[in-house]
């Protein structure tokens, strides 16, 4: 298959959203998802005003791709 930007890798499908950065890795991540679903957690307000709308079923190969990218030597 040939890709029409020539530049590789490439995401090519994908599912969820990645974590904030500097979330706290895998621990940090299911703490900030349980925060962010419950108002009566106490974290609720400070996580929603730091990272703002989260969509945790949003996905972009377009943006993955790009983001795999710069990570490239030219």
């Amino acid at each position: 298959m040939t890709d029409s930007v020539g530049d590789f890798p490439r995401c090519i499908e994908g599912a969820l959203a990645c974590p904030p950065e500097n979330i706290g890795g895998t621990p940090g991540f299911e703490e900030f998802l349980d925060a962010i679903a419950n108002p009566q957690n106490a974290e609720h307000e400070g996580m929603c005003e730091l990272y703002g709308a989260f969509d945790l079923d949003k996905f972009d190969t377009n943006e993955t791709t790009i983001m795999m990218q710069c990570g490239l030597p030219y």
